[in-house]
């Protein structure tokens, strides 16, 4: 199934409602509000990776560069095609797309409980690095960095 998967850059605003709709599946009441992903997809420093297969949008990666170092600010894979690898397939475009411009070192917050993601990241180098207590609101998140 991963074979068929294409991951590729989005360039502009095609897919924005598509976006909004898989970060309500994803992030329910912690979903970006469809301006704020706009603003975000239009900044020039901002990479969006999708997750395709037929044409059918599987899942996205948001992330920026700033002077020298990336962040990753968004990740999701819609319910039905979770636990297939498709998240690794993004972050791993994502890092290589950074490498490519000649960044080193990534950051990104997690909420403290969300072991899946967690898992992820250390699966990819991450390590915690700081602590924001209740970032989330009532949750707090953990800062991690990986050098690339």
């Amino acid at each position: 199934m991963l074979k068929e998967i294409v991951i590729e850059e989005n360039k502009g605003l095609k897919y924005l409602k598509d976006l909004f709709l898989l970060e309500k599946e994803c992030f329910e009441e912690k979903a970006w509000e469809e301006a704020m992903l706009k603003e975000e997809l239009e900044k020039p420093y901002s990479i969006c990776l999708l997750a395709k297969k037929e044409n059918i949008l599987m899942g996205y990666l948001l992330g920026r560069v700033i002077m020298d170092e990336g962040e990753l600010l968004r990740i999701a894979v819609k319910k039905a095609f979770r636990n297939k690898g498709i998240g690794s397939l993004l972050l791993k475009g994502f890092l290589e797309r950074l490498k490519k411009l000649g960044i080193k070192k990534i950051f990104l917050e997690v909420e403290e409980n969300n072991k899946r993601a967690y898992n992820l990241y250390t699966k990819f180098g991450f390590k915690p690095v700081n602590f924001r207590k209740e970032y989330y609101g009532n949750t707090s998140a953990v800062v991690m960095s990986c050098e690339i």
